[in-house]
């Protein structure tokens, strides 16, 4: 397998996990090469600013690829997830 076909099926596999399109077990079960962009296994510990990158990562893909809808879920989702850490900081700062 080329290298460019393992890039493609890793952004297609992470792409479909980000946007809820399929699971884990459902990419690992009907993958021969389950690759993905980030370390599943320790996803709670992955670093907001690294996931970040990643999201970027594929948000240029996508836009070299053309694929711009894509493109526009992705920052759609990066703008949810920034927001919704703010909420939480703020919760989490809040007296009484």
């Amino acid at each position: 397998m080329e290298d460019y076909e393992i890039l493609d099926i890793c952004m297609e596999n992470s792409y479909d996990l980000i946007m809820g399109k399929k699971s884990l077990d459902e990419i690992l079960e009907s993958s021969e090469v389950p690759y993905i962009l980030w370390n599943v296994v320790s996803e709670k510990d992955l670093k907001s600013s690294i996931f970040n990158d990643v999201l970027d990562l594929m948000i240029q893909y996508y836009e070299d690829m053309e694929m711009y809808e894509r493109c526009s879920k992705l920052l759609k989702f990066k703008k949810n997830e920034k927001l919704r850490r703010k909420k939480k900081i703020r919760r989490v700062n809040r007296v009484g």
